[in-house]
């Protein structure tokens, strides 16, 4: 039996971390086992999304993140935050996107 890495309670089983994933991305403001809740991931991120864009002004930018993080990211840059997990359910292994001054130029969902 395979476990995958949970948040703070430890290793969840594949059916049982889908489940928490779905939660997380569907109830923004709510922790399970004790995760960071989609909401405070979004704007941590965010934060440091917005760091990094005036201390490289002009510069082009790669960040490599976790596809839970990225979907939320997109999807409030898109204005599609109720709709994050389908979203991120459509995203494929290694998927990218461009963003550029607030605005997606390229989605991750469909790479």
């Amino acid at each position: 039996m395979s476990s995958i890495a949970g948040g703070a309670r430890g290793f969840l089983e594949k059916e049982e971390f889908d489940g928490t994933i779905r939660f997380a991305l569907t109830h923004l403001d709510d922790s399970l086992h004790g995760w960071e809740t989609a909401a405070h991931a979004l704007q941590r991120f965010e934060k440091a999304i917005n760091r990094i864009d005036l201390k490289y002004s002009g510069k082009n930018i790669l960040i490599v993140s976790h596809g839970c993080v990225l979907s939320l990211y997109f999807a409030k840059l898109l204005g599609e935050l109720n709709e994050v997990y389908e979203r991120w359910s459509r995203t494929a292994f290694c998927s990218y996107g461009i963003a550029k001054k607030g605005k997606v130029v390229k989605d991750i969902v469909g790479c």
